[in-house]
């Protein structure tokens, strides 16, 4: 810009042209005659009006930042002249040179050069002035409206900023003196109206400066002020012209400073903070003040008072103080860590929270590069990016002590007169990492033995069957489960139970390979995967080296314990080729191989048939819960002694619509196995009370019903309040009501007194069925709530030839009587059987003898058909 200009200086005026006509240009003779004089001069107002560096830095920034707006506020300046009719005559024939001109005049003010090639500008501006024949005042005015559109621009760039604008402001204003004070020495207007609007311009120009000026005489009496110290401070000009300053203003050590400038000769003494009070005497202004003493040969020693008022600064400053107090507080109560890293990275903050997390106290960690907490080359791209993104991310963070630890950063950016600041909020993700890894292992391993669950097998197994090596091409699953299992944990606890668990488990990782899985399925129940097993008999190999190592005695707190295992075995690709296939099929051999009992079996295609009946076998009896096909028979009990009836036992039968009439053991097994035994004798039990209800209202004397009761109702059918439920529902007493229990039940299942206990206390009694068929302590029998005894029918069978069944069967009646039990024996088909039992003491007999098992209608019927069919 500089050369544009001087190379314009150079060339020679034109009347007309269609090129603009820059201000400096013209016909009069090189104005700076000697360069020597005007660089002393230059450098004499300049140091009066304290033009700086650091203002002709703010001026260059203004200059790069306000240079494009000029053609724009200088057609404002026309469109403004031209809206006076007097004034814009002169417009039209040179209106284009003129705007031009203007633009290059405003650039080199706002460069902030301040050079001689300024000087001479400046000082030669009249005669293009004179060229398009503009007067004075309509020069002055266009200065005027220029500045102030340079002013509402500047208002925009530095609206957050009010500081720098207030910095950009006096800088401008230092240059528009000095350019006014040029023009002046120029002669452009020293004519009496031209120097007198020229005077008026300055003076306006210093009324209005945002900083108050006050001149003072050398007795410090006010020859002067602007207005922006009176309407700052609320005077008037009648209240302190005139007047000694100190009478007026009150601003403590304010005398002490001048006087102490002019005892040491100084011209210039700036930066002063005093507290100022206002005129009204309700408050005190915070100011710095600035003491100038132009050299005034003829008025003796004055003083220029520029007075900056800093209470809007010091409100700035005061929130921007409460918002870093706030900042603080927050950051150093948060529970994340928050560290603040300058444009190169180094460490400027480092809270409460960082400091725990690094184990690192502040005081080492500021000053530091970011990298060596985050040693993350990723995060650290992210920090030095161009792009200044928010991001959120997982890294590495490194402790005072070398350990490394998982760490979520959130990094986001913010500048301010230091350059880009990053700020990172760090999240130490070791706990959440930590229980992430613990869900892992639960959804994956089992709890107990440490081995993975079937969960984890079935991932793998799905992996081997989708690879395509030639060493997952075969393989074998192999499923075992513990015989007697139970038995340890009904004698020695289920700590040692859970303790024999781990123990097999052990025992079969050591059988296998180490690229082999064991996993337990649940329960007592393995399932081993073996990979690369190329058919069934080398399969069948293993399977027995585990079986024998399954055999060998474990000691469990000292105490030798054996257990036996049944195994079956699936291969691929011959039993199938997906992992669900596979299991069902590994399971239906183990459990072939239970049946066979301790062994191992491989699956065979006769397996499936069967476990495709009985799954057929289960989804009909769900259905027939579900649509009401089962029906009760019942079979009368009847007393020997008077050969009444008192009772009857009540016997499922299922009406399926294709097969008829279907017996107890042929779908009772089935639903024993699957759990569906729970659903069907709740059933039984809710119809049996029902019956004795209806019996009741249609006017028969209800009878007492004999329901049998399963081992799973105990375990996981609650078996009392399903009673209750029934009983309640159907409004019968519980004494109509018998409870049938196996003995086996009553020795294998721990829940069973607390249940009986609870049928007892509902008047319900309990009979035991199949008695002295299996091997048991009595002790039971006086412990329990035993209301009957049932003599098993095998008993009864050969009772007239076998004397030692009769001498068994003489025993349990001989056994009920001494304990006060009733006893009952079933199957009876002969008059001879009857007799015997009838000679031995027993109570009841139920059997063909009197009557089959019959429908409702048959029963009641057959009852009233019977003499003393009453109970």
């Amino acid at each position: 810009m500089k050369r544009f200009l001087r190379k314009q200086a150079r060339r020679p005026a034109r009347a007309e042209s269609d090129e603009p006509m820059p201000m400096n240009e013209g016909s009069a003779p090189d104005i700076i005659d000697s360069r020597e004089a005007w660089e002393e001069e230059l450098r004499a107002r300049l140091e009066f009006l304290n033009f700086t560096d650091e203002d002709r830095s703010c001026l260059n920034a203004l200059h790069q930042t306000l240079a494009p707006l000029q053609p724009t506020l200088v057609d404002d300046v026309v469109r403004y002249l031209t809206s006076f009719d007097r004034e814009g005559r002169f417009l039209p024939a040179g209106i284009e040179p003129f705007k031009l001109a203007f633009v290059s005049h405003f650039e080199g003010l706002i460069s902030g050069s301040c050079d001689l090639d300024f000087v001479r500008t400046r000082l030669k501006a009249a005669f293009p002035l004179e060229k398009i024949r503009m007067s004075p005042h309509l020069y002055l005015g266009a200065y005027v409206r220029h500045l102030s559109g340079l002013l509402q621009e500047m208002g925009k760039i530095f609206q957050d900023r009010p500081m720098d604008l207030v910095a950009s402001m006096r800088s401008l204003l230092k240059a528009v003196i000095l350019d006014v004070g040029l023009t002046l020495d120029g002669g452009a207007f020293s004519a009496g109206p031209t120097h007198r609007i020229l005077k008026d311009f300055g003076a306006e120009l210093l009324w209005n400066l945002p900083d108050g000026l006050i001149l003072l005489s050398s007795s410090l009496t006010v020859l002067s002020a602007n207005a922006s110290f009176l309407s700052r401070f609320g005077f008037s000009e009648r209240s302190l012209l005139g007047r000694p300053f100190d009478a007026s203003v009150h601003a403590d050590g304010f005398r002490e400073e001048i006087d102490a400038m002019r005892t040491n000769g100084e011209k210039l003494r700036e930066n002063i903070l005093f507290s100022m009070e206002r005129a009204d005497g309700e408050r005190r202004h915070p100011v710095r003040v600035t003491f100038v003493a132009p050299h005034s040969p003829c008025r003796g020693f004055e003083v220029l008072a520029i007075v900056r008022d800093l209470t809007e600064e010091a409100r700035i400053r005061a929130e921007a103080d409460s918002l870093h107090r706030r900042f603080i507080n927050l950051a150093e109560t948060a529970i994340s860590g928050i560290v603040l890293t300058d444009p190169f990275g180094k460490i400027v903050y480092f809270n409460a929270s960082s400091e725990r997390m690094f184990g690192l106290p502040r005081s080492r960690a500021e000053g530091q590069p970011v990298e060596s907490l985050l040693p993350d080359p990723a995060l650290l791209s992210f920090l030095q990016a161009e792009d200044r993104r928010a991001i959120v991310r997982e890294a590495r963070g490194r402790r005072s002590d070398g350990t490394e630890f998982p760490v979520e950063v959130s990094l986001s950016h913010f500048e301010d007169e230091a350059g880009f600041l990053s700020t990172l909020v760090l999240r130490d993700l070791s706990e959440r990492k930590e229980f992430e890894e613990q869900i892992l292992r639960l959804a994956n391993f089992d709890s107990l033995t440490g081995l993975p669950n079937r969960a984890h097998l079935v991932t793998r197994l799905n992996r081997i069957l989708g690879h395509s090596s030639r060493r997952s091409r075969t393989g074998a699953l192999l499923y075992l489960d513990l015989d007697r299992f139970k038995g340890v944990n009904d004698s020695l606890g289920h700590d040692c139970g859970d303790a024999l668990l781990v123990e097999v488990g052990k025992r079969l990782s050591e059988c296998v390979r180490k690229e082999d899985t064991v996993a337990r399925s649940g329960g007592d129940e393995f399932i081993l995967l073996l990979e690369g097993v190329g058919n069934k008999k080398e399969a069948e190999r293993i399977a027995e080296k585990i079986l024998d190592e399954v055999a060998r005695p474990f000691e469990i707190d000292r105490v030798p314990v054996f257990v036996n295992a049944s195994l079956g075995i699936a291969v691929w690709p011959e039993d199938g080729e997906t992992s669900d296939l596979l299991l069902r099929r590994a399971d239906t051999a183990m459990c072939r191989a239970k049946e066979i009992g301790n062994t191992c079996a491989t699956y065979a295609p006769e397996d499936g048939v069967r476990t495709n009946r009985m799954y057929e076998m289960e989804r009909e009896l769900r259905q027939a819960l579900e649509k009401g096909e089962f029906v009760l028979f019942y079979q009368p009990q009847v007393e020997i002694a008077t050969k009444r009836v008192v009772g009857a036992e009540a016997l499922i039968r299922w009406n399926h619509p294709a097969k008829g009439l279907v017996l107890p053991d042929q779908f009772i097994p089935v639903a024993e196995s699957t759990g569906l035994i729970v659903a069907v004798g709740a059933w039984v039990i809710q119809e049996a009370c029902r019956q004795i209800g209806r019996w009741k209202e249609a006017g028969i004397p209800p009878f007492r019903l004999t329901v049998n009761v399963s081992g799973r109702q105990f375990e996981r059918g609650n078996l009392a309040e399903t009673v209750r439920t029934a009983l309640e529902d159907s409004g019968v007493e519980g004494r109509f009501l018998e409870a049938e229990v196996t003995e086996s039940v009553l020795i294998k299942r721990t829940m069973t007194p607390r249940e009986l206990q609870e049928l007892a206390s509902m008047g319900v009694r309990t009979s035991i069925d199949d008695f002295g068929t299996g091997y048991s302590s009595l002790s039971y029998l006086t412990r329990l709530p035993i209301y009957k005894l049932k003599i098993d029918r095998s008993f009864v069978t050969t009772l007239p030839s076998d004397p030692h069944v009769r001498a068994i069967t003489t025993a349990i009646v001989t056994l009920g009587s001494a304990l006060g039990l009733r006893t009952i024996a079933e199957g009876v088909e002969t008059p001879e059987q009857f007799e015997i039992l009838k000679d031995l003491g027993c109570h009841e007999v139920q059997g063909y003898f009197f009557s089959p098992p019959l429908p409702e209608p048959d029963f009641v019927k057959w009852n009233e058909e019977r003499d003393g069919g009453s109970p």
